[in-house]
C-alpha cells in the first residue's frame, strides 16, 4: 500500500492510494474522492507490495509491484488498456533458499524505489539483497540498477525484514526475529547499522513476535518509526540520539487503533495537504489517519475489542473526558480536548462491557465523580474518574448458580427522589427461561459494600413489561418527577416512577428493536429520543407521553445511539448507526442539519457534552465539534 500526491497532464493534483488485495489485484484510488482510478489484475498471483513513484514534477506515476512468487512489475494507473503494458523485471529468489516477505520502500532521488527481501542461506545468516529501479517519466520501463549482497553473521537466528523507509539520506531496512526485544535499522548502502527500535526490555521479544510491519520516515520535519502489529494497533515514536545511531524509544507518542486483525502495511502520505499515515489491514480496510489530527481528534485509545458503550464528561481538572468499555471487557478514559489515551480503570470486566456511565455519587463523606459500568459478566463496577481506582466491590444481578446465569446489559446511575442509586438492567436465564429485570441499588457511601440496598425486588419478566433484553436505560426527569427510562429489543420503551418504581402509563411502541435512548428537554418541551432498529429515530413528548413527531429515517441501516449537542444557535440532536454514519438534526423540524460525516466502521454509541461529541466505531473513538462540522449562523 501507498499513497502520494501527484500532479496529472490534465494539470489537477490528485492524492492517490494504492493498495495490493488478496484477490489478486492492486486498486488505485484516489483520496480525495473516494472514486477508482485503476487496477491491474495480477492473478493467478498475488501482490504483495505496491508503491506509487515517479521521476519528475509533472507525470503520469509509475506503480511498482511485488508479487508472491518474488518478481516485480510496473504499471501506469492512467494509462488505457496498462492491463497490457505491465512490464515484468526480474530476478527470481536462488532456488531452495527459504526467501521472507519481501518489502518495497522509497529509494534515493525521484522515481526511484528499493526492493529487499532476505533468503536465509542458513540457520544463522540471512542474505539481504537489495534491488534499485527507476521509473521512467515517459515510459513504463526500469532495470537493476544493481543487486548488492548484505551477509548478517552472527549467534542469534536469521534476521529478516519487517519493513524500512528513509532515514535522512539513508534507505533503511527494519529487520528483527521472533527472539530479539528489538528492531535493527540497516543501512541498505553497506549493510552498517545505523540505530534501532527497542520494542522491550531485554530478552522481552513478545513485542517483535506480535509485530507485522515496520515503516521508517520523515514527517512534520521529526523522524519517525511506525509499527503495526497484530492486534490492529500502530504505534508511532519518534526519533532520538542514540549511542549506537538513531534510536525510536518507547512509549509510544500516539498509538492508533482500529483494524480488526494484524496491520499488513503501512506508508506515508498527504491527505487534504496535511501529513497523513495509511494503514492496510487483514481485515480488508485502509485507514487513512490525520497525523496532526486537530479537526478530527481520530486518535483512539487502546481497546483491543469493539466499543460498545460511551460517555463524555468533564473529568478532573475539568477536562473533557471519555469514558468507554469494550467487547474485551476493558475500561478507559481518553482525553477529549488532545484525543490522547489516558489509563484503564481498575481491573478488566470478564465479559463484555455493555454500559458505561458517570456519576456524582457519595464517597467516603464527600462526592466523587465515579465511573459506573457493566457487564455480562453480571457485575457492576464503580471506578474513580480521576485515579481509575476501583470503589467498593463489584456487585450485581441474579447470584449464577447451577443452569442459571445472568448478564448485566445496561447501566445508568444518580439521583432519584433524593436518593443516590445505580440501576442495572439484567437477563437471567434459567433452563429455557429468560427473564428480563431491573435493579435499584442505593447506599450512603458507595465504599460501604455491605450497607448496599436493593430498593425494590427485581422486576422480572412479564411485571417489568420487557420480554426481550434491555440494552438501554437512562434517568429522567417527567411532570416534575424522577422516572427511569427503558429501551428494549422487544421495540418497546418503558417508564418508571424513581420513587414507587411503577410503570407510568402505557408502554411506548417503538415498532422495532431500541438500543438508545435520550430523556431531557429540548426547545422548552420535555423530548423522549429513541434509536430504533428499522434505520429510525422516534420521539415522545414526556408530559403526555404522545409521539412529537412521524418517525425520522435517520439512517441506511440500524440507528444504534442517539444524543444532543449544543451550539451557538441551539440543540442539535446527533445520531449514529449501523451504516457507518454521523447525522446531525435540527430539533425543531426533524429535518438534517448538515451532511452526513462517514465514519471506519458502523457506528455503536454516541455521547455529547456541549459542541463535542463522541462516537465509538469499532475498535476506535472518534471526536468531533459540531462547530465546524455543521454551518454555524453567519459563517461562509
Amino acid at each position: 500500500m501507498d499513497g502520494r500526491t501527484v500532479r496529472h497532464q490534465d494539470g489537477h493534483r490528485y492524492e492517490l492510494i494504492a493498495t495490493a488485495c488478496e484477490d489478486g489485484r492492486v486498486r488505485v484510488w484516489d483520496a480525495g474522492e473516494m472514486t477508482p482510478v485503476g487496477e491491474f489484475d495480477l492473478s493467478p498471483a498475488r501482490p504483495v507490495g505496491v508503491r506509487l513513484t515517479g521521476s519528475a514534477p509533472r507525470f503520469d506515476p509509475v506503480l511498482v509491484i511485488l508479487d508472491d512468487a518474488y518478481r516485480i512489475w510496473l504499471a501506469k494507473p492512467w494509462v488505457e488498456g496498462s492491463q497490457s503494458l505491465m512490464t515484468e523485471v526480474f530476478p527470481t529468489p536462488r532456488a531452495g533458499s527459504r526467501t521472507w516477505v519481501a518489502r518495497v520502500a522509497p529509494g534515493h532521488g525521484p522515481g526511484a524505489m528499493t526492493v529487499v527481501w532476505g533468503q536465509a542461506e542458513s540457520e544463522y545468516e540471512t542474505r539481504f539483497t537489495r534491488f534499485d529501479l527507476t521509473a521512467s517519466d515517459l515510459s513504463i520501463a526500469a532495470g537493476v540498477i544493481g543487486a548488492s549482497p548484505i551477509l548478517m553473521d552472527g549467534k542469534e537466528p536469521g534476521l529478516w525484514p519487517y519493513g524500512g523507509g528513509r532515514l535522512g539520506d539513508r534507505s533503511v531496512a527494519a529487520v528483527s526475529n521472533p527472539f530479539l526485544s528489538d528492531f535493527l535499522l540497516l543501512d541498505l548502502a553497506d549493510a552498517s547499522t545505523v540505530g534501532r527500535i527497542p520494542m522491550g526490555e531485554t530478552g522481552d521479544h513478545r513485542a517483535v513476535r506480535e509485530s507485522r510491519t515496520v515503516l521508517c520516515g520523515r514527517t512534520g520535519g521529526v523522524e519517525v518509526a511506525a509499527i503495526g502489529n497484530k492486534r490492529g494497533e500502530i504505534e508511532i515514536r519518534t526519533a532520538e540520539p542514540g549511542e549506537e545511531g538513531i534510536t525510536f524509544p518507547g512509549p509510544p507518542a500516539v498509538c492508533f487503533t482500529g483494524h480488526f486483525g494484524p496491520v499488513k502495511d503501512l506508508a506515508l502520505a498527504t491527505s487534504g495537504g496535511r501529513p497523513a499515515l495509511l494503514s492496510a489491514g487483514a481485515d480488508g480496510a485502509v485507514h487513512v489517519w490525520d497525523l496532526d489530527d486537530r479537526l478530527t481528534g481520530r486518535r483512539p485509545t487502546r481497546f483491543s475489542g469493539a466499543i460498545t458503550s460511551v460517555r463524555l464528561t468533564r473529568g478532573p481538572g475539568d477536562a473533557l473526558t471519555v469514558l468507554a468499555g469494550d467487547t474485551s471487557g476493558n475500561v478507559g478514559t481518553a482525553d477529549a480536548e488532545l484525543g490522547t489515551y489516558r489509563h484503564f480503570l481498575g481491573g478488566r470486566h470478564e465479559g463484555e462491557v455493555t454500559g458505561v456511565t458517570v456519576a456524582d455519587l457519595p464517597v467516603a463523606g464527600a462526592t466523587r465523580t465515579l465511573a459506573v459500568t457493566c457487564s455480562t459478566d453480571k457485575l457492576i463496577r464503580l471506578f474513580d474518574l480521576a485515579t481509575g481506582e476501583d470503589v467498593g466491590r463489584p456487585f450485581g444481578g441474579i447470584v449464577q448458580y447451577g443452569q442459571s446465569s445472568c448478564q448485566m446489559t445496561a447501566v445508568a446511575a444518580g439521583s432519584l427522589a433524593g436518593r443516590s442509586v445505580v440501576v442495572g438492567a439484567a437477563t437471567g436465564f434459567f433452563l429455557r427461561h429468560t427473564y428480563n429485570s431491573l435493579y435499584v441499588f442505593t447506599t450512603r457511601d458507595w465504599t460501604d459494600t455491605g450497607g448496599r440496598d436493593l430498593l425494590t425486588e427485581p422486576l422480572f419478566g412479564n411485571v417489568s413489561g420487557h420480554r426481550k433484553a434491555i440494552p438501554c436505560l437512562t434517568l429522567g426527569v417527567v411532570g416534575g418527577r424522577d422516572v427511569i427510562v427503558t429501551g428494549s429489543l422487544d421495540g418497546y420503551v418503558r417508564v418508571w416512577d424513581g420513587e414507587s418504581f411503577d410503570r407510568i402509563g402505557e408502554p411506548l411502541a417503538a415498532g422495532s428493536a431500541v438500543y438508545d435512548v435520550w430523556a431531557g428537554e429540548l426547545l422548552g418541551r420535555g423530548v423522549l429520543l429513541a434509536a430504533c432498529g428499522d434505520e429510525r429515530l422516534r420521539m415522545w413528548d414526556t408530559q403526555t407521553l404522545t409521539p412529537l413527531a412521524e418517525p425520522v429515517a435517520a439512517h441506511d441501516r440500524a440507528v444504534r445511539g442517539v444524543g444532543v449537542a449544543e451550539v451557538a444557535d441551539g440543540p442539535v440532536v446527533v445520531t449514529t448507526g449501523l451504516d457507518a454514519k454521523v447525522r446531525t438534526w435540527r430539533p425543531d423540524g426533524w429535518s438534517p442539519r448538515g451532511a452526513a460525516h462517514p465514519l471506519l466502521f458502523p457506528g455503536t454509541a454516541v455521547d455529547c457534552a456541549g459542541s463535542a461529541v463522541v462516537v465509538s466505531s469499532g475498535a476506535t473513538l472518534v471526536r468531533f465539534d459540531l462547530r465546524e462540522l455543521i454551518p454555524q449562523p453567519g459563517s461562509c
